[in-house]
């Protein structure tokens, strides 16, 4: 199992999972769409080879920033401002020394003196400074005289109590996970925290259980009254009769009255109170999942489909615990209490008869609580395939995902007939029972009217009352489902609530202020690092990592895909803690001395795949800060930076324009930028680059990487890439293999080594 959209993998190795997936399909035209460019340049020759082999004998369509990529095209066309400006071979191209030739030298690697001559460098430099100046030249700035203000939301607050971290023992955290997927409900239990919850409600629950408990009583007075109408229109005497009947009619009327206004009292308030269950339970579940550490996401069981139908269906159906559902079954309960009792008062041989029959309802209510189905795993398909439809459609899945998806409603549709079955038979039996009792309470009363035992309007109060019981007994039984229901979500949303987050910010660690005053050291520090997945405990991928980040030093990390060095940067920000080892900003311990808060808030990250939100450009990157309200013109600012300024301006509502879902409106070296610009606009400690500009042509690619290299300055900042023309200049270039660092040092020094980065310096040039 892979996580969702691929996230135990790393960029690399999604890539060429994808790749295996297009090739697999064997299609008579292949689209690649910058098909390498997450790849190590060694692992994207092993896999360039395989792609020009795949594309012998079909039609194929490159779309590519790195020219080793298409320098083999049998047609290479150079696209720009929508326009095809040259097209050729390569050779045909690099002879006309325009566009493309200038892009193919800007994207040369720096030699090391002693290896370039001087007639190259002059070349290089020269085609480079051509390059930049005609690309400055192209970029316009429009002043917008508008400042953006941050809107901030209403939260909802809670009390709760300080979350301990668990201990780091991977074994103990898995049972201790499914220790709580495998525990059973406790319904009683479950009911009471439910109610706790409502505390806020409490008056409207109070005042909805009297109304209820109203209503249930209302129905054995009118049986009286009902009883008394045939004594009445017994009367010999006319007068009387039409006295007494004048009297119970207004008795009718008032009652009626009565019944209405507690009717909407006890629907009003459960409901009332049963939507505000709702909306706190939403925001509880809410705060929960998102205060989960990172690698909880990682499980299958917690996809966004999943964790969506929890907090839509699941939210909403504990309202029936303490709403409607909960004030049905009171009544009722109220209903039949006072039915029995005034049919004892009447005739407790008569009651006794009629009471035959509730076994058979209540065993109907017990055995129809046993049936709730759920449909999680259905919701789990369908978002999963409705958020990727564009790999779906392209790779012409959609019969495949209908089948899942219909096989996952079948089943549930399984579970429905078997619960639908079953409540028909006892359906029918429960309105067949009534009048049944009807018959035999009509018939021995009768008897005891003849025996003197009884006068005949106490038949119909016994009668009515009892059978008015029975019934509204026997109509709870619509309201038991839900109530169930209600008590198995409130149960799983318990879990939610009641799992404590392996990565958790310190509770009050107290360090001596003398020994960090000792700490001289200022930067990052990794110490014997040692890390696996939590969802792939055999695969060690760090392995003892040293790696020291002094202040205002950019150090890169480089090395084949897959090697950790992703790991190192989602280490930093607390996605996950080390299995072993410590880490460090300055002379803070990120699991001890600060807060999650306080560590990211240190941190600005541009990653290789970003993702934005379905906002406005504008929105995107004001995005980055949250800590105060970012202006129209910081929002510019750091998009001029990340040479994002000249596109959006061109887009027909500028900095106005909604991304789409995930920035499907823009290419990749468009969101990219917007990524770079977002991360800018926090003015963060440390910037943390990982792939910052794979995604982007070498011409922009340099634009980006000087705004990059000026925001590094008097920065400390981590980089990932593994075009080396990118961290050529850092301070430190650190290879990265096995989970350890295996060399370091500056690009010439390591060049010198003749090691692991000298062979990845030759492959890339040779490319």
């Amino acid at each position: 199992m892979i996580g969702e959209r691929g996230s135990q993998l790393s960029g690399g190795q999604k890539q060429r999972i994808a790749i295996a997936r297009a090739l697999i399909q064997n299609p008579k035209i292949l689209l690649l769409d910058e098909a390498t460019s997450a790849l190590d340049y060694q692992s994207e020759k092993q896999v360039q080879q395989a792609l020009d082999l795949a594309s012998k004998g079909r039609t194929t369509i490159v779309v590519s920033h790195r020219l080793s990529a298409i320098r083999g095209a049998d047609k290479i066309v150079f696209i720009q401002d929508g326009k095809v400006l040259e097209e050729g071979s390569h050779d045909d191209l690099m002879a006309l020394e325009s566009a493309y030739y200038r892009m193919v030298r800007a994207g040369d690697i720096h030699m090391p003196d002693e290896l370039q001559t001087e007639d190259e460098e002059t070349t290089i430099d020269d085609a480079k400074r051509k390059s930049l100046a005609l690309l400055e030249k192209s970029f316009e700035t429009s002043p917008l005289n508008f400042e953006k203000g941050a809107h901030k939301e209403n939260s909802v607050q809670f009390d709760e109590p300080i979350v301990k971290p668990l201990p780091k023992d991977s074994n103990a955290l898995k049972l201790q996970d499914a220790a709580t997927a495998a525990e059973k409900p406790n319904f009683f239990h479950t009911f009471a925290r439910i109610v706790r919850l409502s505390r806020p409600e409490w008056c409207y629950l109070v005042l909805g259980t009297i109304s209820a408990i109203a209503v249930g009583c209302l129905y054995p007075a009118f049986s009286i009254i009902f009883g008394e109408f045939y004594a009445a229109l017994a009367e010999q005497d006319p007068e009387d009769a039409l006295s007494r009947t004048a009297v119970l009619s207004w008795a009718c009327l008032g009652l009626a009255f009565v019944t209405g206004l507690v009717c909407f009292l006890q629907t009003y308030l459960f409901n009332y109170a049963g939507i505000w269950l709702t909306t706190r339970m939403r925001a509880m579940t809410f705060k929960a999942m998102v205060s989960q550490e990172v690698g909880w996401f990682d499980d299958e069981d917690n996809s966004v489909g999943a964790l969506s139908a929890r907090l839509s269906g699941e939210a909403a159906g504990v309202q029936g615990a303490i709403g409607y559902p909960l004030s049905g079954m009171i009544q009722a309960l109220s209903n039949f209490t006072s039915s029995v009792t005034v049919a004892m008062y009447y005739n407790w041989k008569l009651a006794l008869l009629c009471l035959a029959n509730c076994p058979i309802i209540v065993g109907s209510v017990i055995l129809e609580a046993k049936y709730v189905s759920l449909i999680e795993e259905a919701c789990r398909i369908a978002t999963e395939s409705i958020t990727n439809i564009r790999t779906v459609a392209g790779l012409r899945r959609e019969a495949d995902v209908i089948r899942q998806y219909t096989q996952e409603i079948h089943r549930v549709e399984g579970l429905i007939h078997q619960k639908l079955r079953w409540r028909g038979v006892l359906n029918s039996t429960m309105q067949a029972s009534a009048f049944f009792a009807y018959a035999v309470a009509l018939c021995y009363g009768g008897v005891l009217v003849s025996e003197g035992q009884l006068p005949f309007q106490d038949i119909i109060k016994v009668s009515e009352t009892l059978l008015y019981g029975s019934m509204m007994l026997a109509q709870s039984l619509a309201f038991t489902p839900a109530f169930s229901a209600a008590l198995v979500a409130g149960h799983r949303l318990f879990q939610i609530l009641d799992r404590r987050p392996r990565i958790v910010s310190p509770m009050g660690t107290i360090r001596n202020t003398l020994a960090k005053q000792l700490n001289l050291f200022e930067g990052v520090r990794y110490r014997g690092i040692e890390f696996r997945y939590p969802t792939r405990p055999d695969a060690k991928i760090l392995q003892g990592l040293d790696l020291e980040v002094l202040k205002g030093q950019t150090v890169a990390l480089v090395g084949h895909s897959g090697c950790g060095k992703s790991t190192c940067v989602q280490l930093l920000q607390r996605y996950y803690d080390p299995d072993e080892g410590s880490i460090h900003i300055d002379h803070d311990d990120i699991q001890h001395d600060l807060t999650l808060e306080g560590v990211r808030s240190r941190l600005g990250i541009v990653s290789q795949e970003p993702t934005l939100f379905e906002r406005s450009i504008a929105e995107n990157i004001a995005y980055g800060d949250n800590r105060r309200s970012v202006s129209m013109a910081e929002v510019m600012a750091a998009a001029k930076s990340a040479n994002a300024h000249s596109f959006i301006i061109s887009l027909p509502n500028g900095y106005d324009t909604r991304m789409g879902a995930r920035g499907t409106q823009l290419s990749g070296g468009q969101k990219q930028r917007i990524a770079i610009a977002r991360a800018l606009v926090r003015n963060p400690k440390i910037l943390l680059l990982d792939e910052a500009t794979s995604a982007l042509d070498l011409q922009s690619e340099q634009l980006v990487q000087q705004a990059l290299d000026s925001a590094c300055s008097g920065r400390t900042c981590i980089v990932i890439a593994h075009r080396l023309s990118t961290v050529q200049n850092a301070d430190c270039i650190c290879v990265v293999q096995n989970g350890r660092v295996v060399e370091q040092g500056t690009h010439l020094e390591l060049i010198s080594q003749r090691g692991i980065y000298a062979k990845l310096h030759k492959t890339q040039k040779d490319h």
